[in-house]
């Protein structure tokens, strides 16, 4: 039974904690200091290791293409075809 309490308070402590950090990374004063772009896709991308020539080789893209995307500014089709293909290779897009 003691340590079903220990986990229960755990688990409210991890949820807090949780809650606590969205809230800060949320705040005005983040956001003006890291940018308003945090959780873009390329960022993501970047903060797991994929920088633009890992995805230049591993999506047979050209890095106007890749940086296109990141903008919003690439074709449609191919913009899809790129993110159909990042997904299947586990990207966290």
């Amino acid at each position: 039974m003691g340590s079903n309490l220990v986990e229960i308070r755990g688990r409210i402590l991890l949820d807090g904690f949780g809650k606590i950090c969205h809230d800060r990374t949320q705040s005005p004063l983040m956001r003006s200091t890291h940018g308003e772009h945090l959780d873009d896709m390329e960022a993501t991308i970047t903060r797991q290791g994929y920088g633009l020539r890992e995805l230049v080789q591993n999506f047979d893209a050209k890095p106007a293409e890749i940086k296109a995307l990141f903008a919003n500014q690439l074709d449609p089709v191919r913009a899809s075809e790129l993110l159909d293909r990042m997904r299947l290779a586990g990207l966290p897009i």
